[in-house]
């Protein structure tokens, strides 16, 4: 991937600090660098077991100057559940554990009143089973389980002009084109993701999207562009739509998909176009036959929730929807296990020459949901 990179650090003894260039990266390419959205692809918290599973994640303004960062929680059929905005002074960090938001403790830097929908959300209730804790109204929008399930779904994060969260990123007014509604085309934020699992912690860098008054006209896809109608408005890139993954079920070794995907314009439950297992000796084995990931945001376990005919190789993802046919980008992480050891890391972006598409696997210029056409893998030509 070419990237442009140049970092310049002068030490400014008069002023006693540092001064620093940001990072300039290729727009529409999945690159590791300061942006104006970020996404946090899946979540999984249990709000009332102590050492029950726990997403912490770290937001960073990676410029001198003080930025704005709206926070809002979507549930796993892309509802949002809550939304609020967290100041961030010159090169900032906030770190916001979800269960801690879920049991109503919110970072000490937002203002009171300013949350979204509204504060009520975040009030103390009995669970829904009568028994076992407290939980939060905020919970029961993320699960209908009760407070023995995991709260679940994706989370965003936008750079905003103002310190007090007014409207949500799927209203009118969010977005304006040039960064001139509430939310801006600054690219300073970055963040990481640590997840607890049953004394399992692991890390990964959350999704940089990065804005330009370039990206996005009529009819073209964003990232954001289901909430305009694919105006084009909120200037985001898109993401891909076909992913690699490496995975291992080997022994102790047990590997899981957290899958994130833009609906749309369609309905729950999602279908998918392809997924193709290959073996360590490149047999191709196509799964078919379910909705695997019928969600926004979900995990499903290999093997169980996603049939494996493999215990260990690679898969390939087809994430769009043949019937009725869409274009539509996501996101791949990979949580592979091993004993009491975790690790997670994102899938790699998968397009090839034929589908159109450039090598970023990005859907940049892409009219939805016309074309590229829906790509098909098949097994090795040698």
């Amino acid at each position: 991937m070419k990237r442009i990179v140049h970092l310049a650090v002068a030490a400014t003894l008069m002023a006693g600090a540092w001064s620093v260039e940001p990072i300039r990266a290729e727009i529409c390419a999945i690159d590791a660098v300061p942006a104006a959205t970020l996404l946090l692809p899946y979540f999984g918290v249990d709000p009332d077991k102590k050492n029950a599973p726990d997403t912490v994640f770290s937001l960073n303004n990676a410029s001198a100057t003080t930025v704005e960062a709206q926070v809002t929680v979507w549930t796993t059929e892309s509802s949002p559940a809550i939304s609020f905005i967290v100041p961030l002074t010159g090169y900032d960090i906030e770190t916001i554990s979800l269960r801690d938001l879920f049991n109503g403790k919110l970072p000490p830097s937002v203002e009171e009143g300013c949350i979204l929908p509204n504060a009520a959300v975040l009030k103390k209730a009995k669970n829904k089973r009568g028994r076992g804790g407290r939980h939060t109204r905020l919970v029961e929008k993320l699960t209908d389980k009760g407070a023995l399930a995991l709260a679940e779904g994706y989370i965003t994060i936008d750079s905003v002009d103002g310190t007090c969260a007014s409207l949500l990123p799927n209203e009118e007014g969010y977005f304006e084109n040039g960064g001139t509604g509430i939310a801006t085309n600054e690219n300073k934020l970055y963040g990481e993701v640590y997840t607890l699992n049953k004394k399992k912690v692991a890390a990964y860098r959350m999704v940089s999207i990065e804005a330009a008054d370039s990206v996005g006209s009529p009819n073209t896809y964003t990232f954001y562009g289901r909430y305009s109608g694919y105006d084009g408005r909120d200037n985001r890139e898109p993401l891909a739509d076909d992913w690699a993954v490496r995975y291992s079920n080997i022994g102790k070794g047990q590997a899981y998909l957290q899958v994130w995907r833009d609906s749309g314009p369609l309905a729950f439950p999602l279908s998918q176009s392809q997924v193709v297992f290959f073996d360590l000796e490149e047999n191709p084995m196509e799964v078919s036959g379910d909705d695997y990931f019928p969600l926004e945001a979900q995990e499903v376990e290999i093997g169980k929730g996603l049939p494996a005919p493999y215990d260990s190789g690679w898969i390939f993802l087809n994430l769009n929807v043949d019937d009725p046919f869409a274009i539509l980008q996501s996101f791949v992480v990979v949580r592979q296990d091993f004993r009491k050891r975790s690790s997670l890391f994102p899938a790699l972006s998968y397009n090839e020459s034929e589908s159109g598409l450039s090598q970023a696997a990005t859907l940049c210029g892409v009219s939805p949901p016309a074309t590229p056409p829906s790509q098909q893998l098949t097994g090795r030509t040698d």
